[in-house]
């Protein structure tokens, strides 16, 4: 017998406007790697959140993009690059 454990990960970013900007965006997040999209999350409170294999962002370049809403510009952003190391670290402590 064959047992399979997928262990799943988030990855959330926060959406505010800079200063002096006010509000709360709306919309979707799309995370990338490369030029294939990991996935999209909607935004809620100000987070967009995605749930992904860890194994599928190790020490990949990820890029986050805003599409913008109504009242608020596009945006884009390189998110960290994660190694075994850093997502044991972050498992261990809770983050």
């Amino acid at each position: 017998m064959v047992e399979t454990t997928t262990h799943r990960a988030g990855l959330t970013v926060e959406v505010e406007p800079l200063a002096p900007g006010a509000g709360t965006p709306s919309g979707t997040v799309r995370f990338v790697i490369g030029k294939k999209t990991l996935g999209t999350a909607a935004i809620g409170a100000g987070q967009a959140t995605l749930s992904f294999k860890p194994a599928s962002i190790l020490n990949r370049p990820i890029t986050v993009t805003y599409g913008g809403d109504a009242d608020f510009l596009p945006a884009q952003l390189a998110a960290p690059r994660f190694t075994s190391r850093s997502l044991a670290s972050l498992a261990r402590h809770g983050a």
